[in-house]
């Protein structure tokens, strides 16, 4: 039994890892966590199982007392007409000063996050896993221009990813009802 276990997952993690490189982006330097704590919108990301279902994709992330992150992640899935919110810890893999946290997850392996961008004024982002196989481009407001847009398209396709694999994300949240 524990052999059957174990064997299922070898197989899951050698299906979520295969064809991911890892990436060795360094995080942004001189990070201000109170001043990245907020709520982040998703314009586009490289698709997740879990989020490729949902609209108006947004993350927050609060700074708490003890030095680390609480982040909630929250979608609307127009098919089931509801939202879906996931809260999780994030802590911090070196000092608060570099953008590189570990994300609690469900399951035996830690989700590992950097911030690889961050523009001056801490409204245009690119939030990155331990893979070329996760990105997504953050904006401080549902609104953003093609321009700011393509521009960080740009960077990333510079960074080595797969951005022809993006999909882009509706922030039509006054079409979406609230929770």
């Amino acid at each position: 039994m524990t052999y059957k276990i174990l064997a299922m997952l070898m197989i899951k993690l050698l299906f979520t890892f295969r064809g991911s490189k890892p990436t060795s982006k360094i995080p942004a330097s001189d990070f201000d966590a109170e001043r990245f704590a907020g709520t982040w919108y998703s314009a586009c990301f490289i698709p997740h199982p879990l989020q490729s279902k949902l609209g108006s994709l947004s993350f927050s992330f609060l700074f708490e007392s003890d030095g680390n992150l609480k982040l909630t992640t929250r979608g609307y899935n127009a098919k089931k007409n509801e939202w879906k919110t996931k809260e999780q810890a994030a802590t911090f893999k070196g000092s608060q000063t570099e953008a590189w946290f570990s994300v609690e997850a469900n399951s035996p392996y830690e989700k590992q996050r950097k911030v690889i961008f961050l523009n001056e004024d801490y409204t245009q982002a690119l939030l990155v896993g331990p893979t070329k196989n996760t990105l997504q481009i953050l904006y401080r407001t549902a609104e953003f221009t093609k321009q700011d847009l393509d521009s960080l398209i740009e960077r990333a396709q510079s960074m080595g990813f797969k951005t022809s694999k993006l999909v882009r994300v509706s922030q039509h949240i006054n079409d979406v009802p609230e929770q």
